[in-house]
């Protein structure tokens, strides 16, 4: 949640920006693009803290027998960050008034998510939960920058934006790694003291 709670203000002020640099500056699409990925590294930076002090946090205030939950932290919080994301192709949607169009992805997208948990979760249980919202995710996300593509056309800093996923990506994956480690030395060290 907090990723989520961190976004919200990002998004309450991203909308009314974006709209007042579409209908005042002609160069909009452009200063779009450059601060679409000032939008996502900060998206990303608290997403890669959150990840990155779950374990800690929730041994805190949960206890030792749920610190092993925190491997499954930096999924959620991956889901909360493409939902934050998506927020920048929704609203060049709205930009270009296609309105019709974001309802119809949403439809679409929840259709996936439905058939997606019907294939994953009564197998895999709670990955498989996990793996159905990230196919929604990933089809809605699709769904949206196509439609925002061919309706408001942003020339977004690919290159700078795979390279700040790729550092926050690694660096989650270092964490969780370590974390990893530290609860099997945790548990070696108990069947020890038994």
């Amino acid at each position: 949640h907090i990723v989520r709670d961190a976004s919200l203000p990002l998004k309450i002020a991203w909308m009314p920006y974006a709209f007042r640099l579409a209908a005042e500056r002609s160069e909009a699409p452009r200063l779009l693009a450059r601060m679409s990925s000032f939008y996502l590294g900060a998206l990303l930076v608290f997403g890669v803290g959150t990840a990155l002090i779950s374990r800690p946090v929730i041994g805190l205030f949960g206890g030792a027998q749920y610190a092993q939950a925190s491997i499954l932290v930096p999924f959620f919080t991956a889901l909360f960050v493409l939902d934050a994301a998506f927020v920048l192709f929704g609203t060049t949607m709205y930009i270009a008034r296609k309105t019709l169009q974001v309802s119809l992805a949403s439809a679409a997208s929840f259709g996936v998510l439905l058939a997606a948990s019907l294939a994953f979760v009564p197998s895999l249980k709670i990955p498989g939960a996990l793996v159905a919202l990230f196919v929604h995710r990933a089809c809605l996300g699709g769904l949206l920058f196509a439609i925002s593509g061919a309706s408001y056309d942003v020339p977004y800093e690919w290159r700078r934006i795979g390279a700040m996923t790729a550092a926050a990506v690694g660096v989650v994956a270092a964490g969780t790694l370590v974390s990893a480690g530290r609860v099997l030395a945790a548990r070696e060290v108990q069947k020890l003291d038994a």
